[in-house]
């Protein structure tokens, strides 16, 4: 096996994540980000649910990710250790985004159960502050996404490393 197709393999995966993170993204915004949810009957349980499914799967790949720092990283080259941390970086960044996004849906669906007697209810400054977190969590990402971009080029044009 060569390290450099092992950690390219990791990235297109992270890169699937990314995907079903931003599909499940938008499916919340479709249902209860439109001043129109606020009239209709938004199924929270599901669109939270859906959140959760995703957020499973990025701790699995944060394993992952750990057991293959501590089998392989002293064994990289000094490219691959760069794009092995960069991608790290990311990767971390990105779930911190997921993390925030499913505190907010869980917050949405506890106060959809109802307002009778729910001492839990979402507050708008909680909700404000809840939606300030998650964008700045976003743009963590977002800005790691280009160094990523980068390493990844710098990676491909490398030789390949062995794994003995």
């Amino acid at each position: 096996m060569i390290y450099k197709n092992l950690l390219i393999s990791k990235a297109n995966e992270i890169s699937q994540l990314l995907n079903e993170y931003i599909i499940s993204h938008d499916k919340m915004l479709q249902s209860a980000g439109t001043f129109k949810s606020l009239t209709q009957n938004v199924d929270f349980l599901t669109i939270h649910k859906d959140i959760e499914r995703v957020k499973e799967n990025f701790e699995k790949k944060a394993h992952e990710l750990k057991e293959i720092k501590e089998e392989y990283y002293g064994n990289l080259t000094d490219v691959s250790m760069e794009f092995f941390d960069v991608l790290e970086s990311y990767f971390n960044a990105l779930f911190e985004a997921v993390k925030q996004i499913s505190l907010l849906s869980f917050r949405l669906y506890d106060t959809s159960k109802g307002f009778i007697d729910n001492k839990r209810k979402l507050s708008w400054p909680e909700y404000s502050h809840l939606t300030k977190v998650y964008n700045e969590k976003v743009k963590g990402y977002v800005d790691l996404g280009d160094k990523l971009n980068l390493a990844y080029q710098t990676l491909e044009g490398e030789p390949n490393d062995f794994i003995e």
